[in-house]
């Protein structure tokens, strides 16, 4: 609801801004519509940061359900909850390539007196994974949750654990 009051904001200040500047015409109502219709899955998305991944286990139904919000489409993936493998961390590094280029930039940077922070620094990502057994030959590997942080990932990963191991 606050993200169609939101684009529903952004088309009447627009209107608003327009109706003080000149005349408003037929154009400047079909630009307003489409501001509605980009504003409101982006503030969706980046301003109220609603989740892009739901997971519902249900044990007493034996399903593990995936839910996929997207800016026009919900896609929707079931597991049964006994191929279940396990639930794991997975650790990516990723490195800058190119040091002399990173360097060539700094070096230009600060040559105009801006400093960036972080600029050519490693990022470590920590992704939380549910392993399945699949039909083929490996298991298929759905990530839950990533972050920058190990002991958010960690975290997650202990509840799910929990959750899964907990007696009825």
């Amino acid at each position: 609801m606050s993200a169609a009051f939101v684009s529903g904001g952004v088309a009447l200040l627009y209107v608003f801004i327009i109706y003080r500047v000149g005349a408003l015409t037929l154009i400047h109502y079909v630009i307003a519509l489409v501001l509605v219709i980009i504003s409101f899955p982006l503030s969706r998305v980046l301003l109220f940061k609603e989740p892009a991944l739901n997971v519902l286990i249900d044990k007493d139904v034996g399903l593990i359900k995936f839910t996929k919000n997207g800016i026009f489409k919900t896609n929707v993936l079931e597991k049964p909850f006994n191929s279940l493998h396990g639930v794991t961390i997975k650790h990516t590094e990723f490195k800058m390539s190119n040091p002399d280029g990173v360097e060539f930039v700094r070096k230009i940077a600060l040559g105009h007196g801006t400093v960036i922070p972080g600029f050519g620094l490693s990022e470590h990502i920590y992704s939380v994974e549910c392993i399945f057994e699949h039909i083929g030959d490996s298991p298929e590997n759905i990530i839950i949750y990533s972050s920058n942080s190990e002991k958010e990932a960690q975290e997650l990963a202990d509840n799910v654990l929990n959750y899964i191991e907990q007696e009825e």
